[in-house]
């Protein structure tokens, strides 16, 4: 979030510039005529503050929303406002602080200032009256922004070249993660010359995740049978505390850029926020589109409210919009405080959530055995769509909201996407409600659950648990377009003909077929036939229907360039699996080469994989005259003929290996509409850049 304060930082630094000028703005009332329950909310407060600030910043995990916080923090500044100086003295309000301890620290050229809330409209209103009065006029410049919700970070670039990139930190210095932003493909390493490049400048921007990358991330998470992240800001936080520069590169973040903080020399100043916009394009950076210039309250207000009504056709999550005077001039005429900009204001808008009734907390199992408690609820309209279910993620996520059958429960959607439960209404709590208790045994087979070693999710040990097998099915089915295999006749045939394995399907014959209940001779002749067709797959499709934990489609056709065929798959080695993709290996990490190699050697694995072997015709050699053959393809923007994971799929049965990122590896960038930062990366690195269009004629160019 563009230069914004998640810790009380800037209330303990204003209370003590007060004291130390005498003022008695924050002591309205001497101790002895506070109450003993104030002083204990005062407390409690600072400490339950010091937690959420420490699982935002330093565990990209919070466990609420911005909103709720923000609304903690507000109550916390009137206490502190109300009760006497004493009480802050000898207890300080906590701090925000996004240094993990795992990265150098680095000072800041300039402090990074947080910005002061409106958290109603008559915020907005007191902002605009405090500013006119210390400018003696109401006929303001405004530039009004998007709020981007991710993680601030500082580019320090000297001489046009990228030297440091740091986080803010505690506001005056913070994490220095240099590395991992060199690895992020849409921030230029180097700024294009022109004469009004400072000789040295620290860039202020937001590093955060599209709406669509979340998507295609969670999509290979889903194929993985993984938890899902989630949200984008937690991801893009955790994504660039990584300690991998290779995995952060993977993740696909962006930057947006907006504002400065040292130059020199401090002439090169922009004068205006609108002209420091053209120049961050004229330097190469990813910038936001479309900002907002007004003049006056009324435009202002007016320029606020569209930000707000086009959110949701925004492909990257914002969850405000910043009003700043456009002048520089003015900024220095209503100067700041040691925490925040007096020129700056962030206007928070309220999360979209829907109350309901909880009536059922369900179990579900994936095929790895991981268990997924779901909320099941009375249907709720939201966001466009009906919710009558929501992940719960684990049974910690249970714990932490106290969450019972019968509360009144509020719904978001996490990315936009995601039904979840966002809170409880515990004052509409009926009486009979009970603590709820995480089941100990599988809700299937009945097998004893076992925990993970964080003690937050469980899963089902026994490999041969219905369900798994169920769903092991129902996913190679998926993968290879075997119509007719849904979850209900899957359910069916597992019940009736005892499944166990993908590989059981190609030993069922027609008799049998016929012998499970809703099956006629002409359903089971059409099932056999879709069934022996997946005999004809792509090798990277057959290797994203095993199932293996872990693999999503991109760690698949990875795996099916390094290993082409299933005897070489078969017999390779968890350091075969860990080496470089550059280097002819597999690109897994320690932790999914290691489960890789354990499933590969479970019995009903090796089954399926002897099956395949001797009876199976895969894709791998039909590349050879492909029209992406031997390509290196990234897609950015979206296309109205696919959907993203739809031309992936088509790309790589077209010959063309599809990667996420932006690299001196990549041969070819596919472009749709509203293209991200993957496209400046592009042309910086000279890569070919084609359309929906002319892919579509290159792909005509080819038979079918």
């Amino acid at each position: 979030m563009p230069q914004l304060l998640r810790g009380s930082q800037a209330i303990l630094l204003l209370l003590f510039l007060s004291l130390s000028l005498g003022s008695s703005a924050f002591a309205n009332r001497p101790l002895s005529e506070t109450t003993p329950d104030e002083i204990e909310r005062l407390h409690e407060l600072r400490k339950e503050i010091a937690r959420h600030d420490d699982l935002y910043f330093r565990q990209a995990a919070p466990e609420i929303s911005d909103f709720e916080y923000d609304q903690l923090k507000a109550e916390l500044l009137r206490l502190e406002e109300e009760l006497a100086s004493e009480n802050i003295e000898e207890n300080p309000t906590p701090i925000g602080d996004d240094r993990t301890g795992f990265f150098p620290t680095h000072r800041h050229g300039e402090a990074m200032l947080s910005l002061d809330k409106a958290m109603s409209p008559d915020d907005l209103v007191a902002f605009h009256k405090r500013t006119s009065a210390r400018l003696g006029t109401e006929e303001i410049r405004y530039w009004i922004e998007p709020k981007y919700d991710g993680l601030a970070i500082s580019l320090t670039y000297e001489n046009g070249r990228l030297i440091r990139a740091t986080t803010r930190g505690n506001g005056i210095e913070g994490d220095d993660v240099t590395e991992n932003v060199r690895a992020i493909s849409g921030i230029p390493k180097n700024l294009r010359p022109n004469d009004d490049l400072p000789d040295l400048i620290e860039i202020r921007g937001e590093i955060f995740l599209s709406f669509e990358q979340f998507a295609q991330l969670n999509a290979e998470r889903e194929a993985a049978d993984e938890p899902l992240f989630a949200n984008p800001r937690n991801l893009a936080a955790g994504s660039l505390k990584m300690q991998d520069p290779e995995r952060v590169a993977a993740r696909g973040l962006e930057l947006v850029a907006f504002g400065w903080g040292e130059i020199r020399p401090s002439e090169r100043r922009p004068t205006s926020l609108k002209k420091f916009h053209e120049k961050l394009e004229a330097w190469g950076l990813p910038v936001i589109e479309n900002p907002l210039a007004a003049t006056g309250f009324s435009e202002m207000e007016a320029s606020v409210k569209m930000i707000e009504n086009s959110r949701k056709n925004q492909p990257f999550p914002i969850d405000g919009a910043v009003v700043k005077l456009d002048l520089t001039a003015d900024h220095d005429s209503v100067g700041s405080t040691r925490t925040s900009p007096n020129w700056a204001i962030a206007v928070k808008f309220p999360p979209e959530r829907a109350p309901t009734r909880l009536r059922e907390i369900t179990l579900q199992v994936g095929r790895t055995g991981r268990i997924t408690p779901v909320a099941e609820l009375d249907p709720v309209a939201i966001d466009g769509s009906t919710v009558s279910r929501a992940s719960l993620h684990n049974a910690a996520e249970i714990s932490r909201l106290d969450l019972r059958i019968g509360d009144l429960v509020y719904i978001g959607k996490a990315g936009d996407v995601i039904p979840i439960v966002v809170g409880i209404d515990r004052s509409a709590r009926p009486e009979e409600t009970e603590i709820y208790h995480f089941p100990e045994k599988c809700p299937i087979c009945e097998t004893k659950l076992a925990k993970a070693a964080d003690g937050a999710s469980h899963h089902c040990p026994n490999f041969n648990c219905r369900a798994q097998v169920e769903r092991r099915i129902e996913h190679f089915a998926s993968v290879l377009r075997i119509r007719g295999l849904g979850p209900a006749t899957v359910a069916k045939l597992t019940e009736h003909l005892r499944l166990q394995s993908p590989a059981d399907l190609y030993f069922i014959d027609q008799e049998q077929l016929i012998s499970v209940p809703g099956f006629a001779e002409r359903s089971a002749e059409n099932l056999l036939l879709a069934i022996e067709a997946s005999r004809r797959s792509q090798w990277s499709d057959l290797i994203l229907a095993l199932g293996i934990p872990g693999v999503g489609a991109q760690s698949a056709q990875n795996l099916a360039a390094a290993f082409p065929d299933i005897s070489l798959l078969k017999t390779a080695t968890k350091d075969d699996f860990q080496r470089p993709l550059d280097d002819g290996g597999g690109g897994l990490g320690k932790t999914a080469a290691k489960n890789v190699v354990s499933f590969l050697k479970r019995p009903a694995t090796v089954k399926l994989l002897d099956y395949l072997e001797d009876s199976i015709t895969t894709a791998v050699s039909e590349n050879i005259s492909q029209p992406f053959s031997d390509e290196v393809v990234v897609v950015t923007g979206s296309l109205s003929r696919w959907t993203r994971p739809e031309i992936q799929k088509l790309l790589a049965e077209k010959g063309a290996r599809v990667v996420n990122d932006v690299s001196g590896n990549t041969t070819l960038l596919i472009c749709g509409k509203n293209p991200g930062s993957k496209l400046v990366r592009a042309r910086e690195l000279q890569i070919e850049i084609i359309d929906e269009k002319e892919l579509i004629a290159r792909l005509d160019e080819f038979p079918k």
